[in-house]
């Protein structure tokens, strides 16, 4: 059957940058390349399948694991106008942390913009501890899948978040996956996606016009915001910094995190998505420190006053210039 009237828009691709790399090299007749491209598309499904896998078993009715995706997207604008003096001015950044829960469809947008906070670790576990913390569920084991970025989602203050979780009793085992870089689409770009086609459709010239657009963008069930106002955020990278040693811990090469209530300054990390692979332990606890010191640990606010005068300044400066003109 024809359908003459139709047209299918060609999606965008975030292509891998191992897959380009070495697929220029089999260009050249690199017969290691051949062998090195099959052997991380193999590591690639295999991440994949784990993944759904979690994701089918999390929602089932005897199961006690609650498995989500979490993700930061792209930076918004606003105010969204389409003059041509826009060009020339610089708009105020938004940002938006998805957790995507996999048991309960469940999805929350922590929202913010430049004058609050940045993108920083703090930031990103700051909204992770935000979400979990209201009893969002109750099973005790969490299986945490995100993509690679180490600057927000792999580094030792996401693994003080994961160890604070199992301290404080809210999880009795918390596992973090990572996704390969350059093919890392979870739950959470599904629900981006829907806010996308969504942001086509209005015009957003406060953030508060945003959060309207995020809440109408699914429907069943609707994208619960949660604003991330000022003082929101805890600065949780002093802490980690005052507790955790890392030095000898290769978060960078890790493909999962393991904490246990057992032992929970022990850290265990893979460096293979193979269940026959062995656990590599970590004591990362500082000297001199103890778990009754961490569990008496107080998160402290992030202030966000320089943020606000910064956004300020460049807002100043680069509407001096565009009226001088």
């Amino acid at each position: 059957m024809d359908f003459p009237n139709l047209s299918f828009h060609r999606p965008r691709v975030d292509t891998c940058r191992t897959c380009n790399r070495l697929q220029c090299e089999i260009a050249g007749n690199s017969n290691t390349a051949k062998t090195q491209l099959e052997l991380h598309h193999r590591k690639v499904e295999y991440s994949s399948l784990s993944m759904k896998n979690d994701f089918l078993s999390s929602p089932l009715p005897n199961s006690s694991v609650c498995c989500l995706s979490m993700d930061l997207q792209q930076v918004m604008f606003v105010p969204s106008l389409t003059h041509s003096n826009m060009f020339y001015l610089r708009q105020l950044s938004c940002y938006k942390f998805n957790v995507h829960l996999g048991d309960t469809n469940r999805s929350f947008m922590c929202m913010w913009n430049e004058g609050i906070g940045g993108r920083g670790a703090s930031e990103m576990a700051s909204c992770l501890l935000r979400v979990l913390n209201n009893n969002v569920t109750n099973k005790k084991h969490l299986i945490i899948w995100s993509d690679n970025c180490v600057g927000q989602n792999k580094n030792k203050i996401i693994l003080f978040v994961l160890i604070f979780f199992v301290i404080h009793g809210i999880f009795e085992t918390v596992e973090h996956k990572f996704l390969i870089s350059g093919h890392s689409f979870m739950a959470s770009d599904r629900d981006f996606a829907l806010i996308e086609k969504r942001k086509r459709l209005m015009k957003a010239f406060v953030p508060k016009d945003l959060h309207e657009d995020v809440t109408s963008a699914r429907y069943n069930p609707p994208f619960e915001v949660i604003n991330m106002e000022i003082h929101g955020f805890w600065d949780i990278k002093s802490l980690a910094e005052e507790f955790l040693n890392t030095t000898k811990v290769n978060i960078t090469k890790s493909v999962c995190i393991r904490i246990e209530k057992e032992c929970p300054f022990k850290t265990k990390m893979k460096q293979t998505y193979s269940d026959v692979e062995n656990w590599q332990i970590y004591n990362v606890l500082k000297k001199g420190k103890t778990l009754n010191d961490l569990k008496k640990a107080e998160l402290l606010k992030l202030a966000p006053e320089n943020k606000i005068n910064d956004v300020k300044k460049k807002i100043i400066v680069v509407y001096d210039t565009v009226s001088e003109g």
